[in-house]
């Protein structure tokens, strides 16, 4: 210390630099130790990886290359057979992987540990199986290859062996370690390095606590008060620190109101801590679980300890050596330049206390930086997190508590976060003083590879020291068991009693995880990647074991026992345990599904295992829930599940109901839909069987389908299939024939006679179906039974029988002829004159056939006949044949005419006036017969030259039915019409006849008027004001809203302004005529209205408007005042002062009609105006008005004071 010192007084700053610095150096080192180790593991692992991988392209080169080869020897004649590889045909390898970022060596340990469980389970099954040719098997034994081969990739990787390394010799179990190796590993030891590393810790907290101390005496002594201040804040803050740090635990845990959290508010600064202080000291010696404290308390010492150490580091020492630091190179420079001062002379026989303090807070940070990254570290957290963790005093798991052995039980209460666990497990491996322990809530996992568990396991069975006094632990929420830790880590009988204490899987005994875990922590063989000759040898007995429970030889019982025999001998592997706890071996020794349900196994390992569904159903099993597990629908049927349980499970379609084997005819019974079948792959002919009807069918099948699935035509029709919808679906014609469909319905759909006759159809419902007779030949059909379907001759001219087939067939001579057979056609085959003269041949046919005129005649025949047969119309008129008796036989008038029939024997003959007139008859010729002027209208003689022609006068044509409109069209006048009164105006107007015709007939407008004629239409007409006014019409018919007659013409028409007026005439319109003002008093016309047309208030007012009446009409008050109404007539009228002061109007003047000062205010004058107006300030005030109004209007501080303004009012009005 003596060497420091005088290294120090000699180069004061060189000499902090060199601590300062090594210890930030130390620090570093220590941060990025992990760091560093890491960074080599992982290029050593890339180089195994690199050349694993080069090693492997090598492999496939030389095998390629000896397939090449014996290529070639197959071909020896073949040159191309082999040729050596080069470089560039080796197919790309991935030997650059090692250049990438190695794995991280901690997964791939996990993935061996996985890969390897799964190999040595995989190896048992296979073996049990070795005989067994099925595609399970074969891929099992696949499955294990590469399993093997990759579990050999990651030993090399590992750098655990591998295939070409020698397996480490076995290390003698029997041979008892050396004493120095108890001695080492034994608990005692453990404490004693606990105890002295926490001694270390908590003697440099009290050593720099001291010395800072004695630093602040000196610094007070020697009258340096503001570092004496400075270095006294600074030791005072961290108990102020650590007293408000502890404040929030012990209200979190004991409340508010409990008397050791209202104490140690009191008394906890600085008593209470200092207190705790003291407590430190028994921590490291492991007197805080033996001393009768209470159980938080024995948590709350080492939270506690920890964190006042944090706190005392980084709020305390580092500053203390950083100010005392500055403190000595201050006293020394100034002593060896002459410039202390005396307080800093006073200090020069302390100096070596500064150094000495300094050294000491160095040594107490740098180990407590060390200690924090180190636990960092362990607990696979960041430094930052674990210091945050030690920051918060109490909180969370009572870490530093179980690190230093401070208390015997611990339950954990929640799951816990992910980054929680590893520093839990860290605290715990480092624990021996615990006697009971519960995890079972924590949710940390105990199985597999990827357990967040796995190393606290591993340390265990590695350790002696690790847990060493355990005696309960509980790790499954479900089982609760309590695992007997101290006597199953006791002797081998010992363990074997405690461990067949209570039945394996069973409720109160040990489930799978806690098997699993008591077979870890008892495994004497903890190097995953080395299987050693006991372990082979435990391999063996779990396959026989296996063997023996498929043949059922190995019943639950001897199961257990030999089971438990192997895991405390401990040379099971993890996958030999597996595989007995396989839900298959278990149901080969006797576990029922329940028990195994009640103990942790679900349905789909008992599935995997080869529970059936039976064994599922008996044992309670939904079918829900088996279905979700994987059973099918038909071994859930086998098993004895209804459909309908199925159904409800709603985990199955019906595709797979029925792929399971139900039938159409059970799904139907529990509510399947045939739409639901169907689109799960029933067929109609599974759905018929299944008892479903063509009617609920048919929404969801063809046709065809329900044809083919055996539903009949009638039957398809009884649900409204319609015949081409049966016809489509492939039914025959006889089906439908039987279905009830008619020929025709057959025909419209496409049938055809052959068809139909093959069907049964019969010739008359062929008939009526619309087959034409040649399709009915064509099908086979014969022309008499064509002729009994009635079918018409006519319609058998297309089949090609003859003349004699069709008489032969009954047909008749008249039916032929409509057939359009010719009378030489009938005669030949044996008809008479009789027959053909019945069958309505003509005469002229029945010449050309040889008859003669006599035969004719004789056979009756008629002189029209004969007329026809040859003889003209004059002929037949010489012959005094009448114009009747040729009308009757046809002869055309115009023939008639031609011939010199007169018009009267027409008539007689009773030819209309219509087709006399078509015939070119004159008009006047008609009237000289007979025919009226009716007739002539109803001929058609319209025009006012057939009608004068014929001497028809208008009164004639009246009462023929002419009307005026006709009239009109046939060109007569107005005046022509109107003569002698036969037509009234109402007809002409009616007739299309204008106001302007009638005006030019010399029609008066009155006249028109009573005829109806408006007054717009004789506007048109062009009357003036002066013959419509004459003729009647009001003024509002000839104003017509200003569209008629103009107001100027009105006016001169005689029509007075109140007519006008009352018609609608606006008042300008009327002043713009020429109307005066006395006209509109007279109309009462308003004061708004005329003041509208630009009359102004001095003229209505000279008029005899009031001033009120102007108001309203919207005049305002200065052009009131202009028309000299006075302010007190306006004011009663309604206006307000505002109004009157816009229109002129001065206060004085308003005052003097009354009006008061609030009213004036209202108005807009101000306080001056008013004061004019002789208005006191009080009334101002009342009116509102304040003191600085009144003051700029002039008023004095006296007047407003008497007014009863405050001082404050006047003050503020200056």
């Amino acid at each position: 210390m003596h060497f420091l010192y005088l290294h120090a007084e000699a180069t004061p700053v060189y000499y902090f630099i060199c601590d300062f610095g090594i210890a930030a150096l130390i620090g570093t080192f220590f941060l990025f130790l992990q760091d560093i180790q890491n960074f080599f593991a992982k290029r050593k692992a890339a180089e195994k990886m690199r050349k694993q991988q080069e090693e492997k392209a090598l492999k496939k080169r030389k095998a390629r290359e000896k397939a090449r080869r014996e290529a070639a020897e197959a071909h020896p004649t073949d040159p191309t057979a082999y040729q050596p590889l080069a470089d560039d045909d080796e197919p790309a390898e991935d030997v650059d992987a090692a250049q990438e970022e190695a794995p991280n060596v901690e997964a791939l340990l996990r993935e061996l540990v996985r890969v390897t469980d799964q190999s040595e389970e995989l190896e048992i099954k296979t073996r049990v199986n070795r005989k067994s040719a099925s595609e399970a098997a074969m891929a099992a034994k696949e499955q294990l290859a590469k399993l093997l081969e990759r579990r050999e990739e990651l030993k090399v990787l590992l750098g655990m062996g591998g295939p070409n390394m020698m397996k480490k010799p076995k290390e003698d179990k029997n041979k008892e370690p050396s004493i120095i190796v108890k001695v080492m590993k034994s608990t005692a030891m453990q404490v004693l390095q606990n105890a002295a590393n926490g001694t270390m810790a908590v003697v440099l907290y009290f050593a720099d606590l001291i010395s800072d101390i004695q630093v602040v005496l000196m610094l007070w002594r020697t009258e340096n008060f503001s570092f004496a201040l400075i270095s006294m804040t600074i030791l005072v803050a961290q108990f102020v620190v650590v007293y408000v740090r502890v404040l929030p635990y012990l209200l979190a845990n004991f409340g508010p109101q409990s008397c050791l959290y209202r104490l140690f508010l009191v008394l906890g600064f600085p008593w209470g801590c200092l207190m705790l202080d003291c407590l430190m000291f028994l921590e490291p010696f492991g007197l805080l679980s033996v001393l009768p404290f209470p159980e938080w308390l024995r948590q709350f010492v080492p939270a506690y300890k920890a964190t006042r150490i944090i706190a005392e580091v980084a709020i305390e020492s580092v500053p203390q050596c950083l100010l005392q630091a500055y403190i000595y190179i201050v006293i020394i420079h100034g002593l060896k330049d002459g410039t202390a001062s005396p307080q800093e002379l006073a200090m020069v026989p302390y100096a070596s206390l500064l150094p000495k303090s300094i050294l000491i807070s160095t040594l107490a940070t740098l180990k407590t930086w060390i200690e924090l990254v180190s636990e960092a570290r362990q607990a696979g957290l960041r430094v930052v997190d674990k210091a945050i963790q030690l920051w918060n005093v109490g909180a969370g798991l009572p870490l530093d508590a179980l690190q230093k052995g401070a208390i015997s039980t611990f339950t954990c209460t929640y799951k816990l976060m992910s980054v929680e666990i590893p520093p839990l497990l860290d605290a715990l491996e480092k624990n021996n003083s615990l006697v009971y322990l519960d995890l079972s809530l924590s949710g940390i996992s105990w199985t597999g590879a990827d357990a967040t568990g796995y190393r606290l396991i591993k340390e265990i069975a590695k350790s002696e020291s690790a847990l060493g006094g355990l005696q309960t632990f509980i790790i499954s929420p479900q089982s609760k068991f309590k695992i007997p830790m101290f006597e199953l880590r006791g002797p081998t009988q010992i363990a074997l009693a405690a461990l067949r204490r209570v039945p394996l899987l069973t409720p109160n005994g040990p489930w799978r995880e806690d098997i699993f875990f008591i077979a870890d922590i008892l495994r004497t063989n903890t190097d995953i990647a080395v299987v050693e000759k006991a372990e082979k040898a435990a391999g063996d007995v779990v396959m026989k074991m296996r063997t023996n429970a498929k043949q059922g030889k190995l019943k639950k019982d001897a199961w257990e026992e030999q089971l438990t025999d192997i895991m405390c001998i401990g040379n099971t592997r993890r996958g030999h345990i597996q595989t007995l706890l396989m839900a298959d071996c278990l149901r080969d020794v006797g576990f029922k599904a329940r028990e195994l349900l009640t103990t942790g196994f679900t349905l789909v390992e008992l599935r995997e295992g080869d529970y059936t569904a039976e064994e599922m159903r008996v044992t309670g099993i939904k079918a829900a829930d088996a279905a979700s597990a994987g059973y099918t629908a038909g071994e859930l049927k086998k098993g004895g599940y209804t459909a309908a349980a199925l159904k409800s499970s709603g985990s199955f379609t019906a595709a797979q109901l029925k792929a399971g084997g139900f039938v159409a005819k059970q799904l139907k019974a529990v509510g399947y839909l045939p739409g639901e079948l169907r689109d799960n792959g029933f067929t109609a002919g599974e759905l018929r069987e299944g008892s479903f009807v063509a009617k609920e069918l048919k929404p969801f099948f063809t046709c065809q389908e329900l044809r083919i699935a055996g539903f009949s035509a009638k039957l398809m029709r009884a649900v409204n299939y319609s015949l081409a919808e049966l016809k489509e679906g492939e039914y025959t014609a006889t089906d439908l024939r039987d279905a009830n469909f008619t020929a025709s319905e057959m025909k419209a759909s496409g049938f055809n006679a052959s068809q139909l006759k093959v069907a049964g159809y019969g010739a008359p419902e062929m008939r009526l179906a619309g087959f034409r007779a040649v399709q009915m030949k064509e099908a086979g059909y014969s022309a008499k039974k064509l002729k009994m379907a009635q079918y018409k001759a006519s319609e058998m001219d297309d089949t090609g029988w003859s003349v004699e087939v069709l008489k032969n067939a009954g047909y008749l001579a008249d039916e032929l002829r409509s057939a359009g057979r010719t009378a030489g056609e009938l005669l030949e085959v044996g008809f008479n004159l009789q027959e053909l003269k019945g069958a309505g041949y003509s005469t002229p046919e029945l010449q050309e056939v040889g008859f003669t005129p006599e035969e004719l005649r004789a056979a009756g025949t008629s002189l029209a006949d004969l007329t026809s047969a040859g003889a003209s119309v004059a002929e037949l008129k010489n012959a005094g044949i009448s114009a009747i008796g040729l009308k009757a036989e046809g002869v055309s008038l115009m023939e008639m005419k031609k011939v010199g029939y007169t018009v009267k024997e027409l008539k007689a003959a009773g030819f209309t006036s219509f087709e006399l007139r078509e015939a070119h008859f004159l008009a006047y010729e008609l009237i000289a017969v007979g025919f009226t002027a009716k007739d002539l209208k109803t001929g058609g003689y319209n025009t006012q030259e057939e009608l004068k022609a014929a001497d028809m006068t208008v009164r004639d044509l009246k009462e023929g039915g002419f009307n005026a409109r006709e009239l009109k069209r046939a060109g007569y006048s107005v005046s022509e019409l109107i003569v002698g009164g036969e037509f009234n105006l109402k007809e002409l107007q009616d007739g299309g006849y204008s106001t302007l015709d009638l005006k030019a007939a010399d029609i008066t407008a009155a006249e028109m008027r009573a005829g109806g004629f408006s007054a717009k239409a004789l506007i048109s007409a062009g009357f003036d004001a002066y013959d419509l006014t004459g003729a009647g019409f009001l003024t509002k018919e000839l104003f017509l809203k200003g569209t008629g007659f103009s107001v100027e013409e009105l006016k001169e028409a005689g029509h007075t302004a109140k007519q006008l007026y009352g018609a609608g005439v606006s008042v300008l319109l009327l002043k713009e005529a020429g109307f005066l003002l006395d006209v509109f008093c007279g109309l009462g016309c308003s004061a708004s209205d005329l003041r509208n047309v630009g009359y102004s208030a001095k003229e209505l007012e000279m008029v005899g408007f009031t001033a009120q009446e102007l108001v309203k009409g919207g005049f305002n008050a200065k052009e009131l005042r202009a028309a000299g109404f006075e302010v007190q007539e306006l004011r009663t009228a309604g206006m307000s002062a505002g109004e009157l002061k816009e229109g002129g109007f001065t206060a004085e003047a308003l005052k003097a009609v009354g009006a008061v000062a609030k009213e004036l205010k209202a108005g807009g004058f101000n306080a001056k105006e008013l004061k004019n107006a002789s208005f006191n300030p009080l009334e101002l005030k009342g009116a509102g008005y304040n003191a600085a109004e009144l003051k700029d209007a002039g008023f004095t501080g006296q007047e407003l004071g008497l007014a009863g303004f405050g001082a404050q009012s006047l003050k503020q009005a200056g």
